[in-house]
């Protein structure tokens, strides 16, 4: 059970690193177009960076609790993969379930933005550079592509820390 234990959280640790750095790779494509975009930044993925840091701390303080052989660290644990858990299966099914919700705002900031684009030479500048990176539509595309890439991923993790945290509070209620 012990080594079931160590090879589930060193599969978490993949995931959860996984959920930090596609996010972040994202924001900083975004971020390129910040000024016509009207710094539009889909909420979903601050809450998966958070979601994935509290996945990485609860298992942190998993090996230190089973290390010290602290209940309370334990607790702390089991309850932190609960929460992280619960926001990813939220993340997913509220992503699946709405269409396009990133398009009308990015498609309603570069319109406002349009206007600017002969006053303005920082505007002119990232309306070319998206012309150059391939226009807004292909943006768009690696926008939802990355959102379905989350989703999937925070499926399958949702499901095996399910399951490692059912094993894990039974293991933990037997030891008490």
């Amino acid at each position: 059970v012990i080594l079931f234990n160590h090879i589930i959280k060193i599969i978490m640790k993949i995931f959860d690193l996984a959920l930090l750095i596609l996010p972040f790779r994202v924001l900083n494509i975004l971020s390129n177009y910040n000024i016509i975009l009207d710094f539009f930044k889909p909420i979903l993925y601050p809450v998966i960076i958070c979601s994935g840091f509290l996945g990485l701390l609860s298992i942190f303080i998993g090996f230190i609790g089973i290390w010290k052989k602290k209940n309370i660290l334990i607790c702390m644990h089991i309850i932190g993969l609960i929460i992280a858990t619960i926001i990813e299966i939220s993340i997913s099914i509220s992503s699946s379930v709405s269409n396009n919700q990133y398009f009308k705002p990015a498609n309603q900031s570069l319109w406002n933005s349009l206007q600017y684009y002969q006053k303005h030479p920082i505007y002119e500048n990232q309306f070319d550079n998206l012309q150059k990176d391939g226009c807004a539509e292909a943006l768009y595309e690696y926008i939802e592509q990355s959102i379905m890439i989350i989703i999937y991923i925070c499926i399958a993790f949702a499901i095996i820390k399910a399951i490692y945290l059912a094993i894990s509070i039974l293991v933990y209620r037997k030891s008490n």
